[in-house]
């Protein structure tokens, strides 16, 4: 099960300990709608299987053939954040220390959340109350992380207090949580961060399922508030059940009937230019005002009535419809003409799908009954035939609810679904075609028994493999230029994975590689991305054979860690956070490689998703990042174990009696420049980091790549790579060279 990490119990749960005056202050500086934010539960599974349905690449989410994306218009509906204001820029820069000390617990590394939880309710100076109310709402809500603790580059917006009403939080809480559903759709990452609670309620608001029960036309301003751990378990139960079987879905929210104005172009334009929070219970000094809006209410009430009387007149037409089709099938164009007519016989107006699928809106019930009246039997035939098509079972068609209750004023545009009766749907199935493609995994051992030819030696079995193998390389190959060694080393591989997948093709230093862990670069070009991820022991040979290198050229020291390194040097740096001693072993020899080289490169792992490297470049006091995703973190928090582990090393060793030769001139990495490089190649899939990872440390000269590369190159690059692997004169299995250049 995914984890996630958005904390929208606890921020509630602290606001309900905040006194009248600091609530005062919070509503001044522009974040006083955050109050309302219940106690709620994130739902693990439901939100995990709503990110299966974001695109990457477009930031939509495709839901029941349904494209719908957030917006910072759902944003205000839901939160009451407008969009509007100072753009939030994050510099990665060090922070201020003096403002850093100020708001961590003495002892601590970091801006703990559960010292601003001591801290806030008995903050007593407004300045600091709204500074650590903010920080303590970036961490839990507006943009959370995997970490428990706030970064400390958000200090630099919280320092003039009187900023930080005009900056646009409603535009940096949405481009956080899409960043991080970007994040963990390409990288498959085990952590889910970003303003899940917003996430949430945008998919209850929106996908509405029928008979819930919960009234969402009463639904006060913000939407949020709404939302009690109750009803979102009774929600989620319902969804577990339906499957994403949602009977309305919400167009778009509006949280007013007049117009708003944010400031921003995508939204709505406002008559008087102000928000208007439409809460229930309002004072007004004019008291022949306040019985219009009583009136008002009536009315909204029987416009309300009168809207489920029509729902429930639709449901029963539909109950009809679905007995006779089971007595009279045959029937079935006659029922659908007759549908199309009730649904001509309202006074809303409805989409009609013409045959090509585009939508257009028809016409009044008086202007079609005027229209049918002069039209030819011809006509009459064409209109039912398109009327036809439309209705459909499992199209939509679409109104606009209206609902005046004051404490939403909330118009929804509405997705009716007219699901199959059970006589269309055995009726489809019947009528199916068998697939030709075997399905079962039983039946497909059948086949194989049945076709499998008897082989009369192992050698002719050998033979008929790797002519298959063959013929399937050109596949996995097409539209690359690739050699005849790389072709042949290719088709080795999957000779192997197919008669040895566990057998040892390459062992380069301490790593080996059987053909398994090979797989992820012969796979197809078109292939799942999880079967693409590459295996450490793929970015540690590199390494070595880098290593390699350098002893053949003194020119430029470089020196790879591998991963398994780089995790230790985490946990030296933990330890050291923690007790203030370093730890000696390995360290000497260690101390010596990074001290004997002028670039030292370290392949960073996250969680097994996702590759980037760190790279040490004593000549310019830089601690280097590169990372073929453009994440928007704190880089100089996400390296400080890293770079702790390193500093504590060197420094024990400088400290003892041991002389090491030394190509460095400052020791004390901790007070290095973490500088992110930004020219640099990107990826625009989801598997392709860890061959980025390797063409840095290739072509990395401390401040340029020595030989450009991109996306469109991965491919090829990928294809070469067991050639490379295999043929390299650090492979000790000298059996695989030999069949390879055999082929």
């Amino acid at each position: 099960m995914v984890e996630t990490v958005c904390m929208p119990a606890k921020f509630s749960a602290l606001c309900r300990k905040l006194t009248k005056d600091q609530r005062g202050i919070v509503e001044k500086i522009g974040l006083g709608s955050l109050l309302t934010i219940p106690s709620m539960p994130i739902q693990r599974m439901l939100v995990e299987k709503l990110v299966e349905n974001f695109n990457v690449v477009d930031r939509t989410f495709t839901i029941q053939g349904h494209t719908l994306s957030i917006s910072p218009w759902d944003v205000y509906c839901i939160l009451g954040l407008q969009d509007k204001g100072e753009k939030i820029e994050i510099s990665r820069k060090q922070a201020d220390r003096k403002w850093f000390n100020l708001y961590k617990q003495e002892g601590d590394t970091a801006i703990t959340l559960k010292y601003l939880e001591e801290r806030i309710p008995k903050e007593a100076d407004g300045d600091h109350f709204a500074r650590l109310f903010v920080l303590y709402a970036v961490g839990t809500i507006l943009a959370p992380s995997s970490k428990g603790y706030v970064s400390s580059c958000y200090l630099e917006l919280v320092v003039n207090v009187s900023r930080i009403k005009g900056l646009n939080w409603a535009r940096f809480t949405l481009e956080h949580l899409l960043e991080n559903l970007a994040l963990f759709k390409s990288s498959r990452r085990t952590g889910l961060a970003g303003n899940l609670a917003l996430f949430q309620v945008w998919f209850f608001e929106h996908f509405q399922a029928a008979g819930d029960g919960l009234e969402y036309a009463k639904h006060q301003h913000p939407l949020i508030r709404n939302w009690d751990e109750d009803k979102v378990i009774k929600r989620a139960r319902l969804q577990a059940i339906k499957k994403f079987g949602a009977e309305k879905v919400v167009i778009e929210l509006e949280p007013n009937e007049t117009k708003v104005c944010t400031g921003n172009d995508n939204l709505r334009q406002a008559n008087g230019g102000q928000y208007n929070e439409g809460r229930r219970h309002e004072n007004f000094e004019n008291e022949d005002w306040n019985e219009n809006v009583q009136q008002e209410e009536v009315n909204g009430d029987n416009l309300r009535y009168g809207t489920k009387d029509e729902e429930t007149k639709m449901k029963e037409t539909m109950e009809s419809v679905g007995l006779l089709l089971k007595r009279c099938p045959e029937f079935h164009t006659v029922v659908q003409m007759l549908i199309a007519g009730s649904t001509m016989s309202t006074n809303y107006d409805w989409k009609q799908c013409d045959s090509s699928g585009s939508s257009k809106l028809r016409e009044s019930h008086s202007n079609v009954q005027n229209g049918s009246e002069r039209a030819s039997p011809a006509d009459n035939k064409d209109k039912s035939e398109k009327a036809k098509s439309c209705q459909e079972p499992g199209t939509a068609f679409e109104r606009e609810v209206f609902s005046s209750d004051l404490s939403s004023s909330t118009k929804r545009k509405i997705h009716f679904f007219l699901s199959p009766t059970l006589v269309q749907k055995v009726k489809t199935r019947i009528d199916r075609q068998p697939s030709k493609v075997c399905k079962s995994p039983y039946a497909g051992i059948k086949q194989k028994r049945v076709s499998k030819p008897k082989m009369n030696s192992a050698k002719q079995k050998s033979v008929s493999k790797t002519k298959t193998n063959i013929a399937s390389v050109g596949v996995l190959t097409k539209g690359l230029k690739l050699n005849d060694l790389e072709l042949h080393a290719i088709s080795y591989v999957c000779e192997e994975m197919a008669i040895h997948p566990k057998k040892n093709l390459v062992r380069v230093g301490i790593s080996q590689l059987d053909a398994t862990s090979l797989k992820c670069l012969v796979a197809p070009v078109e292939g799942n991305t999880t079967e693409k991820w590459l295996h450490s022991g793929i970015i540690n040979s590199y390494g070595t054979m880098l290593n390699s290198d350098r002893n053949n050229n003194n020119a430029e020291m470089k020196h790879a860690v591998s991963d398994a390194q780089c995790q230790w040097i985490c946990k030296v740096g933990r330890a050291w956070i923690k007790s203030g001693r370093p730890h000696w072993r390995l360290c000497l020899e260690l101390a010596q490689e990074l001290l004997g080289a002028d670039m030292v490169f370290l392949p960073m792992n996250t969680s097994n998703t996702h590759w980037w490297l760190c790279v040490l470049h004593p000549g310019r006091n830089e601690f280097q990042v590169l990372n073929s995703f453009n994440w928007h973190i704190d880089y100089e928090q996400e390296t400080f174990e890293l770079r702790c582990g390193i500093h504590s090393i060197l420094q024990a060793i400088l400290n003892s009696s041991e002389k090491l030769a030394s190509r460095w001139n400052n020791y004390d990495i901790l007070k290095w420049d973490v500088v992110v490089k930004d020219n640099i190649p990107r990826q625009y899939d989801a598997c392709s980091c860890g061959i980025f990872t390797i063409k840095y440390m290739q072509y990395w000269n401390g401040r340029e790549l020595t030989n450009m590369f991109s996306q469109t190159d991965m491919e090829t690059i990928r294809k070469r790579m067991p050639a490379e692997l295999i043929m390299t004169p650090l492979n000790e299995i000298t059996s695989s060279k030999d069949h390879v250049l055999a082929m």
